[in-house]
């Protein structure tokens, strides 16, 4: 039977389970009564993102297996996750800046092997506003940054993406950088605002709901 820690509570909780699937539904039912939800797993010393995958789902238990598992309230998970995208949008305008210089500088092959990691931070902020958005019952059509809904805001940012490819395809090197630095930029130094109004109408929506 598998030793599972959770949080760190050395207690040595047993769970009779043969499957990783099987001891996840169990801490799953566990974490619903206390409210709250697994964030994080370390199955064998290894961390698991996917932890809810079907092929690790599967994964058979040994009788000496050590489980170690996070939980935390959504509510928590939901502030924490809304700070550290606040914190990445800054990342990407620096990024921003620095790769618009790289592009109207000589050192274009070394810019164009950093966009593709830009463009990933990019659709990683698109997508974590989405998720959080729609866990927390914000309709982003009508949440902003007071000028604009963010689903337009997303849009803007295809539209600049989709400029920026159609330069760097042409080669021309300073609409890559001007798409890069004022355009998209431009938007995510505004995304904090849409932020906040999520964690705004998050908070109402609670509190509503409470």
């Amino acid at each position: 039977m598998a030793i599972v820690l959770v949080n760190g509570d050395i207690t040595g909780a047993v769970r009779q389970a043969e499957t990783w699937g099987e001891l996840l539904d169990i801490l799953d039912a566990q974490c619903a009564v206390r409210e709250d939800v697994v964030t994080a797993v370390r199955l064998g010393g290894v961390d698991r993102p996917a932890f809810r995958s079907p092929s690790l789902r599967a994964m058979p238990l040994g009788a000496d297996a050590e489980v170690c598992v996070e939980t935390a309230r959504p509510a928590d998970l939901i502030r924490d996750t809304l700070d550290e995208a606040e914190k990445v949008t800054a990342t990407i305008v620096e990024a921003a800046m620095c790769l618009g210089g790289s592009f109207r500088g000589q050192d274009v092959t070394g810019a164009n092997l950093a966009l593709a990691n830009f463009a990933d931070s990019l659709g990683s902020l698109v997508v974590v506003t989405s998720t959080v958005a729609q866990a927390t019952g914000v309709d982003l059509s009508v949440t902003g940054d007071g000028r604009v809904s963010a689903v337009q805001m997303i849009n803007n940012l295809i539209g600049h993406t989709e400029t920026l490819l159609r330069a760097q395809n042409a080669h021309d090197w300073t609409a890559v950088a001007d798409a890069i630095e004022y355009d998209i930029a431009s938007t995510v130094r505004r995304w904090p605002m849409v932020l906040k109004a999520i964690r705004e109408s998050a908070r109402l929506l609670a509190t509503t709901a409470a």
